[in-house]
């Protein structure tokens, strides 16, 4: 009986901040999914690129 006198007001508010709540939570979650692949090709590349660059310097001088 409790949840029928309960103000609708309060109870859409509740469900607005849940939907919000989930929608930040998938937002993040596709975000590092798409970051994650990003990440890696940098993590792999970026010591190639160094190494590149010194090289070219060594022999460059």
């Amino acid at each position: 009986m409790l949840h029928l006198q309960m103000p609708r007001h309060f109870h859409q508010k509740e469900q607005l901040l849940n939907l919000l709540q989930l929608q930040v939570q998938l937002t993040i979650k596709l975000q590092v999914q798409l970051m994650t692949p990003l990440v890696l090709q940098m993590l792999i590349w970026a010591p190639l690129v160094i190494l590149f660059i010194l090289i070219v310097l060594i022999y460059g001088l």
